[in-house]
């Protein structure tokens, strides 16, 4: 088969192999030809062919000719110009004939950032062999023939045994990949010794940090290595082209490593530690929620019946027949995950605390047993056992008389919704489990060890934290009783911002009761069974909803924006886990900017008498309940005579409301974020605690304070503008890699969807020994347009790395630290270990560019200076 190749621009044609760039001299994506552009319009070098990929930075474009592939590549490092020069109409899919125009340059623009103009046109298609004929060097009009490219199929050689390829091999060697990629991560010195890891058309690439935990010869020696390469502190293994398949494996394996060591201080490792063990359950979260959501709208239309969880409902559930079984069914997946949330706790618990798992799971099991749940209990919160009571407080008021008789009755319930109770449990199990396994003679340990642990275990969970647990959740409950009667709608404004608080800590449960017992008061007292504070729940997800799409708006973190976009949908349907522990929670700004925008939003509907009525799901859905009356007052009679809303006045207003949250979440957000602390407030936080040291210096009078403290106000402000602009640059340099690999993420993540079907369908092709269907599966995975575009992005990875300015900013980080140390030490306040101590915060803050970016590890919490509120200057 032969391709004729033309000249796309006025050019000088020459050989690939006198390319200015290695990659493309070298043939590292294939062979063809160069040239040198002498006009700015290209027009396509091919008879016809189909456009197959467009860079988003519109410097390579691919095509398909005759079932080949090509790769025309518009100068050289020209990713980092991000398509300012360039422009095309040119889109996938689209046929284009020879004389047709591809796309346009600005070569002058190139020329002027002093990059080569050099456009090679590659023939990138592997599983072909290519000769190229009739080709002579020299100039070439536009539309002029330069070559024919001759293709041939080629026999696709295996790399162990140099026979034609195995596909059986080839369909069934992900553990290969798997293990290639232990093995390689264990040899360069494990996650903690590189920075990054990418992949080009045939190298593994690490960041190195230490060279010499590098075990080079075991490397070599690995039978899918074909080679080593140090670039700097980059090392490169040649792998070939299945570099992808071990890049991919080392990426799954770093998910589940920790990647940090440092100690922080104790309310960070707190929030790691949550983190840690409930991001794990996001997707039980959505998956649940969004059947939830079904059942609501199923629920709503009436085309489910409505099944209670609780004692009086147990009959109805039990007496289920013909299709209602169906959607008893559907309640269960959508309502059992939630239930007996507990178990999955413990089990991510135990994971998270290297527990045994089976023991982590067995106990979540024990703490929310079944048999303690009795269907649900009277409020479907499950069943309550009374040890003891503290006392009697009576009261007029029955719905406060029910409140102080829950939090003065101690009382022993399953743990199916208290989240702290199990993580704690959890942790004092492990502790327990290794003091056990500590002493216990091998022979006993099977049938004591675990005894013990559950035993003991199980008796402090119920005899001690579920019961001081339940006392806090009863204290908060009167609490918010008394919150709520504020005035000028304050209360259900402090519901609202509150709850978001509560479920991340696990105590919403105390605040749901509030509202359930608010509204059973209202029923009880023929008040209809209005809800005053239930609307504060579905606004705050609206406020937390809203401060994520202004993190979306304002960040230039790609991946971050990607991430966050993925957790929209599911605002919307009410979930806000997802939001919380993925994003908000370690974004505090975030966070409380959701919980400032739930106040005002919960303020203005208590303002206005927004009530919850009827329930109807999560999320969008929920909305439909506002616009009704309650089941106990179907015509609206009581509402008229109570003076509560009209159905369609508390609908609106309450969207109203889910607006405002929305909005409010977005705006503070926007204001407040920021992707980190700059260099400049950093170093002035760390100046005002030492100048409040100073004031706090009982040897210094008044006025020596005041004259040293104005000479430090000077001295140590060391961050100029022309640094700041400096530091600015650098992050716009980090922020593009950063894009170019949240782009190859979404490559290989789109890729991987896709090849894992196709490699299911070659497995099925294989068995049924059908091989031409094998290698035609085999073809399209090797030679996916997806493949040559993340090969064209790994080059711009190592590209866009190198043109970081690190050097740049360690100048300055230096700098400034020799100016701060001289300073403090003119002063002779401190001690010398005092002094090193403080250099370290300061080396923190002034490195806040690279801490952010993961480049650098924040100082150790012993080695920084601790300010606190004392006189810890020396006499002078």
């Amino acid at each position: 088969m032969e391709i004729k190749i033309y000249a796309p621009v006025d050019c000088f044609a020459k050989e690939m192999s006198k390319c200015s760039d290695p990659t493309f001299a070298n043939k590292m994506l294939g062979d063809g030809i160069v040239i040198e552009p002498k006009s700015n319009k290209f027009i396509s070098p091919f008879e016809n062919a189909t456009c197959s990929l467009v860079f988003d930075t519109k410097h390579a474009y691919g095509f398909k000719v005759k079932n080949c592939e090509f790769l025309v590549h518009s100068g050289i490092d020209t990713v980092n110009l991000n398509g300012e020069p360039f422009n095309t109409k040119l889109k996938p899919g689209m046929n284009i004939k020879k004389g047709e125009e591809i796309f346009s340059v600005d070569l002058k623009k190139i020329i002027k950032k002093g990059l080569s103009t050099e456009t090679p046109i590659i023939f990138t298609s592997t599983n072909k062999d290519l000769r190229i004929k009739n080709f002579k060097e020299g100039n070439y009009s536009q539309g002029e023939l330069i070559c024919t490219f001759e293709i041939s199929e080629s026999k696709k050689v295996n790399e162990e045994n140099q026979s034609v390829i195995n596909l059986e091999t080839y369909f069934g060697a992900a553990n290969k990949y798997a293990q290639a990629a232990y093995d390689l991560n264990k040899m360069v010195g494990s996650n903690g010794n590189y920075s990054d890891v990418y992949n080009c058309m045939t190298r593994l690439r690490f960041k190195i940090l230490d060279k010499t935990k590098v075990q080079e010869n075991q490397i070599k020696e690995h039978k899918m290595v074909k080679g080593l390469i140090w670039n700097g502190d980059e090392l490169q293994i040649i792998i070939g082209q299945d570099v992808y398949k071990v890049k991919d494996e080392v990426s799954k394996l770093l998910l589940t490593e920790k990647t940090t060591k440092t100690k922080q201080p104790m309310f960070k490792r707190a929030l790691s530690t949550f983190a840690g063990i409930m991001v794990p359950l996001i997707p039980v979260f959505i998956g649940a929620g969004i059947i939830q959501a079904l059942i609501g709208v199923f629920t709503l239309f009436n085309i489910m019946p409505v099944f209670d969880v609780t004692q009086n409902g147990l009959e109805q559930i039990m007496n289920v027949k013909g299709w209602d079984i169906a959607w008893l069914i559907l309640f269960a997946m959508g309502k059992t995950t939630t239930t007996f949330l507990g178990v999955l706790i413990a089990a991510s618990a135990a994971k998270f605390f290297k527990l045994r798992m089976v023991i982590g799971v067995s106990l979540g099991i024990i703490m929310c047993s079944p048999l303690l749940y009795l269907g649900g209990g009277s409020s479907g919160m499950g069943g309550s056992w009374t040890l003891f009571t503290l006392g009697k407080v009576t009261v007029s008021n029955p719905e406060l008389q029910v409140l102080f008789d829950k939090w003065l009755t101690i009382v022993i319930t399953p743990a199916n919704l208290k989240i702290f109770v199990m993580i704690f449990l959890i942790w004092v199990a492990k502790k327990l489990d290794d003091w056990v396994n500590s002493w216990i003679n091998p022979l006993f340990e099977l049938t004591i060890r675990s005894f013990l642990v559950f035993l003991i275990a199980g008796a402090l969970g119920f005899g001690i934290f579920i019961p001081i647990w339940n006392f806090i959740e009863g204290f908060l409950g009167v609490v918010m009783y008394f919150i709520g009667k504020l005035p000028f709608g304050l209360g259900l404004g402090i519901y609202t911002a509150i709850w978001q608080i509560a479920v991340v800590f696990g105590i919403h449960i105390a605040f749901a009761i509030v509202a359930m017992i608010q509204s059973l008061t209202s029923i009880a007292s023929g008040q209809g069974g209005y809800a005053i504070f239930s609307p504060g729940q579905s606004i705050s997800v609206y406020a937390q909803l809203g401060a994520l799409i202004g993190l979306i708006i304002v960040t230039k973190n790609k991946q971050l924006k990607r991430t966050a976009i993925s957790m929209v949908p599911v605002g919307f349907l009410g979930i806000t886990e997802p939001i919380i522990y993925g994003i908000n929670l370690q974004k505090k700004q975030l966070f409380l900017s959701g919980i400032l925008g739930a106040f005002i939003a919960g303020t203005f509907a208590g303002a206005v008498g927004v009530t919850g009525r009827v329930g109807t799901g999560l999320g969008i859905f929920e909305a439909i309940g506002f616009f009704q009356y309650t089941i106990y007052d179907p015509t609206g009679s009581i509402a008229q005579s109570t003076g509560q809303l009209s159905a369609l006045g508390n609908g609106l207003l309450y969207l109203a409301a889910c607006a405002i949250a929305l909005g409010t979440g977005i705006l503070f957000a926007a204001l407040s974020y920021k992707e980190r602390p700059s260099e400049k407030y950093a170093v002035k936080s760390i100046n005002k605690k030492i100048f409040n040291l100073i004031n706090k210096n009982e040897n210094l009078d008044i006025e020596e304070r005041k004259k040293i403290i104005k000479k430090l106000e000077k001295d140590l402000n060391v961050i100029s503008k022309e640094d700041e602009k400096q530091i600015k640059d650098v992050e716009k340099q980090i922020l593009d890699l950063i894009k170019i690999k949240s782009e190859i993420s979404a490559l290989e993540e789109k890729d991987s969807k896709v090849n894992t079907k196709l490699i299911l369908k070659g497995k099925k092709a294989i068995k049924k020994s059908n091989e031409e269907k094998a290698l035609e599966i085999y073809n399209i995975i090797e030679n996916s347009p997806r493949i040559k575009k993340i090969e064209m992005l790994s080059k711009e990875v190592s590209i866009a790395d190198k043109a970081i300015e690190i050097d740049k900013i360690n100048k300055i980080i230096d700098a400034k630290k020799e100016k701060i140390q001289k300073t403090l030490g003119e002063v002779k306040l401190f001690d010398k270990k005092d002094l090193t101590l403080m250099m370290n915060n300061y080396e923190e803050a002034l490195s806040s560019l690279f801490i952010a970016y993961k480049i650098k590890e924040p100082a150790k919490q012993e080695n920084k200076y601790i300010f606190k509120n004392k006189r810890q200057v020396k006499e002078v």
